[in-house]
């Protein structure tokens, strides 16, 4: 039972951290507001994660850890490139919707945090080889036209993020996915160019 009370008080420690990190910037925050949100003391907190920064990298690897579980999800066996990749783009900007303002303070984490930003590497690494590989699928299959599939998965990943942080109050989640859906599998050119 004690295990399981200390997994609860974990995950609302992780709750209000994700909901203080998301309104301000890493300075700002403050680890007793966070013990406040999570409704525990500033030593519980402490216990669970002796310092602001490993709280901060439990917060975001845990949205990640989320992106790779509803990511690899069952597959319809008829769902071709474009399904694939339309329901990984809706399915990752659903997760990372309410949670945009996390990754701005990414970059301003200090000298220490070379720990955290490898893991984030992993962990996108594994987003990015996920994207390749239906891509690479959909080349073979001749459903997608030849093209570097690494350099592509980057681009995916890069406009999903950038659709997510820099959306406008009237986009939803289905709008967001369609034009990065559009723009990634049609361009936005009129026609071909050379």
């Amino acid at each position: 039972m004690a295990r399981t009370k200390s997994e609860e008080k974990r995950r609302a420690i992780l709750d209000a951290a994700e909901a203080a990190f998301g309104q301000g910037e890493f300075d700002e925050v403050l680890m007793d507001d966070i013990a406040a949100g999570a409704g525990v003391g500033k030593g519980t907190l402490y216990r669970h994660f002796p310092t602001k920064e490993e709280l901060y990298s439990a917060t975001i690897l845990r949205v990640f850890d989320e992106l790779d579980a509803g990511l690899r999800g069952s597959r319809p066996a008829d769902e071709g490139s474009a399904g694939r990749l339309e329901r990984l783009c809706r399915e990752m900007v659903r997760i990372l919707w309410a949670r945009h303002s996390l990754f701005h303070t990414v970059h301003g984490l200090g000298r220490n945090s070379g720990s955290l930003r490898r893991e984030l590497r992993v962990r996108r690494n594994r987003l990015h080889r996920l994207l390749e590989a239906t891509l690479r699928e959909g080349i073979e299959r001749r459903e997608l036209r030849t093209h570097d599939p690494f350099v592509s998965a980057q681009l995916f990943l890069g406009m999903v993020r950038s659709a997510v942080v820099f959306r406008r109050p009237g986009d939803t989640i289905d709008s967001l996915a369609q034009e990065i859906l559009a723009v990634f599998l049609r361009g936005v050119g009129t026609k071909e160019t050379p």
